[in-house]
């Protein structure tokens, strides 16, 4: 939500809630994807900036219920990336990510179920690492790790999520 008020300017958080309320609403009496199209439109197709939306829309339409897959895609030349999580399926999660991140250049680079997954870049050296684990700390640190030894000396994480 941050995001989205420095994206839009400064816009009232009451004008912002309402938008994702506008967005979100139909997720209910419809499916998946056409709440996921509604968020494309509104926010673009970077995950970042319509994560809370694509949440609303899993949550809204009953993904993850027996399941709880994740997944982070990234697109190493173009620097995107997408991730999902509470979904009911390992390739669900996978489509959706690679729907996120949208980029030609994008892959899966880590899958999770009930855990946490990040990845982190050094994009200045190339480098980049990922990994799952029981928490975000624990799966940042090794996403870092990995970062590290593939070559990045300034490592940053990009994208963390977590899927119970």
């Amino acid at each position: 939500m941050r995001y989205a008020v420095a994206v839009l300017g400064g816009l009232a958080p009451a004008v912002i809630g309402l938008s994702l309320a506008l967005v979100v609403a139909p997720a209910r009496a419809s499916n998946y994807e056409s709440c996921q199209n509604q968020c494309d439109t509104v926010w673009g197709t970077n995950g970042f900036q319509n994560g809370s939306c694509m949440s609303q829309c899993q949550n809204n339409s009953g993904h993850g219920a027996s399941q709880s897959y994740g997944a982070i895609a990234y697109g190493p030349t173009s620097g995107r990336w997408g991730e999902s999580y509470h979904w009911g399926t390992k390739a669900n999660a996978t489509r959706a990510a690679l729907k996120s991140c949208a980029s030609n250049d994008c892959r899966v680079v880590t899958w999770f179920d009930r855990e946490c997954g990040a990845l982190a870049t050094d994009r200045a050296k190339g480098a980049y690492g990922y990994d799952s684990g029981a928490t975000v700390r624990q799966a940042e640190a090794s996403a870092l790790r990995y970062c590290k030894s593939s070559g990045g000396k300034a490592c940053k994480v990009l994208a963390h999520s977590c899927s119970f």
